[in-house]
């Protein structure tokens, strides 16, 4: 069973309907809507809402999140992709965690997450 080690949470305004199961525990943007990739993510919806509504993402920390495809390995570096689903990435994908455990598609499992410095340029 999933559940939630700690984390950090901020409020963002839902640009879509949240309010859903269908939703929760994906990958969202800043601007409310579901991420399609690493870089658009703020963080995975924890509390969702409708539209115009303030719905809260977790954005640093170990909780819980909707897997898209399995994970084979404990340990692997995660992303963000189509529709807010966190898969494993691949060489030179921006990453966003590290998965907790072996994963299936469609899982809600736990993985530590930190989306506050992703998509800033590192230097060499």
């Amino acid at each position: 069973m999933a559940t939630d080690l700690w984390k950090h949470s901020i409020p963002v305004r839902a640009g879509a309907d949240l309010s859903g199961d269908g939703v929760k525990f994906k990958a969202i943007t800043f601007a409310g809507t579901v991420a399609a990739t690493s870089i658009s993510a703020a963080g995975i919806l924890r509390y969702g809402g409708k539209q115009n509504e303030n719905v809260t993402l977790d954005v640093f920390g170990v909780f819980k999140a909707q897997f898209g495809t399995a994970v084979s390995t404990a340990g692997y570096p995660l992303k963000a992709t189509t529709s807010g689903y966190i898969v494993a990435a691949n060489s030179g994908d921006e990453s966003i965690g590290r998965a907790m455990a072996v994963t299936a598609s469609g899982d809600i499992a736990q993985a530590m997450f930190n989306f506050l410095t992703c998509g800033q340029a590192t230097e060499a």
